[in-house]
């Protein structure tokens, strides 16, 4: 698979540049890459919930409990970047009983099992797809800091856009949809019958 280099090399041949010979070379072409390359690894990554960067952890619960609105609170992973899910319940649905806040993550439930999206640095680990989304996304943050028209720069944003859609899709189908039923009185099953608690 690609090393840091390639893929640097990658993201240069989209605007141009020539390439470089070691991304840890002296040059404003590598220190401009290596400035960049942290803050869109982490920003491509947390963009979806890639499976080769997906890990599965059982929390340690933190000795003080949160000031409020929380019963418990639990230390994240140190590769955590995006949660996913928490005691099979998946981040962002409307009765999540949980929360990432201040570094730690914060439950009313007494443990906490959780599937994560984790930092991978080794490019070896990186999907093909990811890969190309990445290279694109590291042109449009380096392009700008070697000069290049504001046109070329807002083409290569599209094009970052465009493969990272195209790269989720093709992870996501991958997956087996994680289906968990509804439990008798929930609010599913009040809504079926025709009853929504926040309206009557």
């Amino acid at each position: 698979m690609a090393s840091r280099t390639a893929v640097a090399n990658l993201a240069l041949g989209h605007f141009g540049q020539y390439r470089i010979d070691d991304i840890d070379e002296r040059t404003p072409t590598a220190e401009a890459v290596r400035d960049c390359w942290d803050i869109c690894q982490d920003s491509v990554l947390r963009a979806h919930h890639w499976n080769f960067a997906t890990a599965i952890a059982v929390l340690t619960q933190l000795a003080t409990a949160p000031v409020f609105g929380w019963t418990y609170q639990w230390t994240l992973p140190s590769d955590f970047l995006k949660l996913v899910s928490c005691n099979d319940v998946f981040s962002g649905v409307r009765d999540t009983e949980f929360t990432v806040r201040g570094g730690v993550l914060c439950t009313r439930e007494n443990k906490a099992q959780i599937e994560y999206v984790k930092r991978i640095t080794a490019c070896e680990l990186w999907d093909p797809q990811f890969v190309e989304a990445f290279a694109l996304k590291l042109a449009e943050m380096v392009a700008p800091r070697l000069s290049l028209s504001g046109g070329k720069a807002a083409d290569l944003a599209d094009r970052a856009r465009r493969a990272g859609a195209s790269a989720a899709h093709s992870d996501a189908i991958d997956s087996r949809p994680h289906v968990r039923r509804a439990e008798d009185g929930s609010r599913y099953h009040q809504a079926i019958r025709g009853w929504d608690p926040d309206i009557g």
